[in-house]
């Protein structure tokens, strides 16, 4: 009777954690949301900047704001594509702690995390200490998953191979449409 106990307190251990990883790439993915927003608004007003210049014939000055406003776009575009994947990594990890574990499908969000973590590559340092804390918290519940497959005896058939590619793909559709949509609206 007791080993049923403390089975079922370490999947109510692992729901928690799984929980608080969605939280948390549910709080980066807002804080990468305004950080857009802002991009846009920079962007807005260097592009302002650009035709004003060009009108007046100083077509050095609106060439160097025009590379900031390419880099901005970058950059918006890159966030826009983190923030559609973190999203997907909340939903993934509501849906494994709702369901059930499959240590497969939380490994595949880990990698998920860890390709962000490199494609952002330090340039926003604010994203990146975001990532690195849903990083470790699905190393947390990978570590917790692999005690309790380890002390059960059966094996774990649902490793889900190629997930992690099919979530970051997934955020870059979604990516390039929501700015597509933003480019139409003039937002």
């Amino acid at each position: 009777m007791i080993l049923f106990a403390r089975k079922r307190r370490k999947k109510d251990d692992v729901r928690r954690m799984l929980l608080s990883t969605a939280s948390s790439a549910r709080t980066a993915a807002l804080r990468i949301e305004n950080m857009v927003h802002k991009l846009k608004i920079r962007r807005e007003k260097l592009f302002k900047l650009v035709t004003n210049y060009l009108s007046q014939g100083y077509k050095d000055v609106a060439a160097f704001y025009s590379r900031e406003v390419l880099q901005i776009d970058r950059m918006i575009e890159e966030l826009t594509k983190i923030q559609v994947a973190l999203e997907r990594v909340a939903i993934r990890a509501e849906t494994i702690a709702t369901t059930g574990v499959a240590i497969g499908y939380v490994s595949e969000l880990k990698k998920v995390v860890r390709e962000l973590k490199k494609s952002i590559g330090g340039i926003i340092p604010e994203v990146s200490i975001a990532l690195s804390e849903v990083e470790e918290k699905l190393e947390s519940v990978v570590v917790e998953l692999n005690v309790q497959v380890n002390n059960t005896s059966g094996s774990l058939a649902t490793i889900v191979n190629g997930e992690a590619e099919k979530i970051l793909k997934e955020a870059e559709e979604i990516a390039r449409l929501r700015l597509e949509e933003s480019m139409y609206k003039g937002t």
